[in-house]
């Protein structure tokens, strides 16, 4: 098994927050592997595998999200 990067989102759980982070991964040309959720009324985790990690933390990061990183099999 080949261990990976997973990026761990904390974003506010209202309407346009999924297609934000979408928008700001396609616009860097990066593509999404796997994505999972959980939520709260507030807010909600987003978990995702992508093509690399490294820029999207960076551009996570300059959008000023909360993000966490993590290895994943």
């Amino acid at each position: 098994m080949q261990i990976t990067k997973q990026l761990a989102l904390f974003l506010e759980n209202r309407p346009g927050m999924l297609a934000r982070v979408c928008d700001a991964l396609s616009a860097a040309k990066i593509n999404i592997y796997a994505v999972s959720s959980s939520d709260t009324v507030d807010h909600i985790v987003l978990r995702m595998v992508v093509s690399d990690p490294r820029k999207a933390l960076f551009v996570f990061e300059e959008h000023g999200t909360l993000v966490v990183e993590d290895d994943v099999l």
